[in-house]
Formats: structure tokens, C-alpha cells, sequence
């Protein structure tokens, strides 16, 4: 009889550690927590996307046709592709009439408008599909870092609340009927001094017409949350991270490049972006000594990861602009050549 207990709990216990993923809810916001992360599949660079006139490919989004454009930061303006990738035409001129831009921070697409932010004159400027300028709007709430979606515009702010201590901040800036901002994500950002400030913790986020993810940056975990398109909060998904150290040649790079962030952590960052896809699958990017690959899940559970692959000219706070995954395609922006990459899952 004993034995037979034993062999039961012992079946248990192995079953449940062969689970690839668990789900709880608590007052409606559903936790999973990925066992799994083993599944991968091969991709390979089957074609790249350029043009005579692209001289820097800064960061690129797709309208519902799957047409591309791509901000071209060497000439202020954005290049649009078709779908097959072939050029159709340039558009944004530089200057301070209507419809001309000082300078494009960033931009997105949804509702069929393109919204570029020019950060020198703290303005959203509208556009249709085809380039031809609709409006432009100044807001107290200006956000530098945003991105539009069918409802309204969400940014990355930072708030000043003491001396020693910043808040990163995650708002809808306005929805379509107003400019009415709700903050639906904040964190701590520790200022060591007048010039260093933390890494750790400052979020990464994109968003669909449908979610809202949000990746808190952490040498300890991997956690993602996900909000509806009106920022409330609807699950939350993590997976199994095991914390593992940079290497000197790594930690003497990073320095050098951020010089004003805090780098003395010898350990990695479980994840250093996150994307979603047209089919509102969330792909987070992970680094493998010099390569990285991309995770995907769907309604927080984990499907598989990708093979090992290059980006030339990463950066920590660009890559969600230049990296994209549509129709089953991964489209990487190596700005250095003034071409986006795109690669196939196999």
C-alpha cells in the first residue's frame, strides 16, 4: 500500500514538472508562469529591403497591407515599400511650415494615419498612408518616445518626484476623444548622482490596436505585463531565467556606451526587448553572448524561440524601433547599411 502511494506522488510530481506552463487569476488578471523555453525554430535572411535614398534606417512600422515604412534619420524623412518590398515613394520635408518637420523623433501607424513626434518643436504631426499632411497638435502632455494605436497615443515619460529618486512612466497620453493621460505603469529609477542614474528597471513596451505589453527591465526575472488597448492591466506571463554574468569585453562596451547609466552589475538582463506581432504574439528579445533570439507568446504562454542571430548595431534603447515580426517574417533595421533585414521562420 505504501509503495503504491509513493509511485502515485512520485507520478505527480513528475507530471507536474513536465507541465510546459501553469495559469492562476486573481481578481481577473490572469498569471502564467512558462515551465518551457526549449522549442526552437530555425530562421534564415531571405531578402533585405533598401534604396538608393535610405541612408539610415532608424525604425519602420507596416499599415494594415502590409506595406513598410521606414524613417530615414540621415534624410528626416520616412521611405515607404510595398509589401514585396519594392519602393514606392519619400515623403516629409524638413522645415517649420505645415507639414514639415525639424526634426522626427519617432513614429507609428494605426487608423490608417501615420503620426510622426518631432521632438524639437514637441508636436505630433498627422499624415495619411500616402504622405499628405492632415494636422499637427501641441500638447502639455508631449511625450518624445510614443506610439499610436486605434486609441489613442501611449509614451515613456520620466518624473522627477526627489532629488535622488526618478519615476519612469508608462501613459496614455490621450485617447481619441480627448488628451486625458492615464498613467498604467510606473517604476522607480534611482539618480546615484547629478549625471548616473540606474538601468535597472527601466521598462520597454509596444503595443497592437488590441494589447499594451510592457517588459520591466531585471537581472533576476523574466515578467511581462499586458494591458488592453484602454491600459487595463489583463494577464501577466513569466518564464524560467537563470542569472548569468557578462563577460569583461561585454561590460567595458556597455560602458562606454552608457556612459551615464549605471553598469556595475556583472550580470545580463533577462530580456532587452519585446515586440508584438500582427497576430498580437508577444516576442521578447534575449542575448546569448554576442547573438541574440527571440521568444514568442501567445496569450502569455510560450510557443518557441528562434534560432541564434546578429544585430550589428544593437542598442538598448532603440531595438523595439528596429525590430518588427510580420506575416511570419522578422524585419531587423541594421542602420549602419541603411537596409532592414528580413528573415523567415522556417
Amino acid at each position: 500500500m505504501n509503495k503504491t502511494i509513493i509511485l502515485l506522488i512520485a507520478l505527480l510530481l513528475f507530471s507536474c514538472s513536465n507541465k510546459p506552463y501553469e495559469i492562476t487569476t486573481v481578481n481577473g488578471v490572469k498569471t502564467i508562469r512558462n515551465f518551457k523555453n526549449d522549442t526552437v525554430k530555425e530562421i534564415k535572411l531571405s531578402s533585405e529591403i533598401s534604396n538608393d535614398s535610405l541612408s539610415y534606417a532608424a525604425s519602420f512600422d507596416f499599415d494594415r497591407d502590409g506595406n513598410l515604412y521606414i524613417l530615414d534619420r540621415g534624410n528626416n524623412n520616412i521611405v515607404k515599400f510595398n509589401s514585396e518590398g519594392k519602393y514606392i515613394k519619400s515623403f516629409i520635408k524638413t522645415g517649420n511650415g505645415p507639414g514639415e518637420v525639424e526634426s522626427i523623433g519617432f513614429f507609428s501607424i494605426a487608423n490608417d494615419r501615420i503620426v510622426v513626434i518631432d521632438r524639437l518643436k514637441k508636436r505630433y504631426l498627422y499624415y495619411s498612408l500616402d504622405g499628405d499632411f492632415i494636422n499637427s497638435i501641441e500638447s502639455e502632455n508631449f511625450v518624445a518616445f510614443s506610439k499610436l494605436n486605434s486609441q489613442g497615443l501611449l509614451g515613456l515619460s520620466y518624473k522627477i518626484e526627489k532629488k535622488d529618486k526618478r519615476y519612469l512612466d508608462i501613459s496614455l497620453i490621450y485617447d481619441r476623444k480627448g488628451f486625458d493621460s492615464k498613467s498604467i505603469f510606473s517604476t522607480g529609477m534611482k539618480v546615484l548622482d547629478k549625471n548616473y542614474v540606474e538601468f535597472d528597471n527601466t521598462p520597454i513596451f509596444d503595443l497592437s490596436d488590441d494589447i499594451i505589453a510592457v517588459y520591466e527591465r531585471s537581472r533576476d526575472r523574466f515578467k511581462v505585463e499586458v494591458f488592453d488597448n484602454k491600459g487595463e492591466r489583463i494577464y501577466n506571463f513569466s518564464n524560467n531565467f537563470t542569472k548569468k554574468k557578462l563577460s569583461k569585453k561585454d561590460i567595458k562596451s556597455l560602458k562606454k556606451r552608457y556612459p551615464h547609466f549605471n553598469l556595475s552589475s556583472e550580470y545580463i538582463f533577462s530580456g532587452y526587448g519585446i515586440v508584438i506581432d500582427d497576430l498580437n504574439r508577444v516576442w521578447a528579445l534575449m542575448k546569448f553572448g554576442d547573438k541574440f533570439s527571440l521568444s514568442c507568446y501567445k496569450d502569455g504562454i510560450f510557443l518557441f524561440k528562434t534560432s541564434l542571430f546578429d544585430i550589428k548595431d544593437f542598442s538598448m534603447f532603440d531595438i523595439t524601433e528596429k525590430l518588427k515580426v510580420w506575416n511570419n517574417k522578422i524585419y531587423l533595421a541594421d542602420s549602419n547599411s541603411g537596409k532592414v533585414l528580413v528573415y523567415d521562420l522556417e
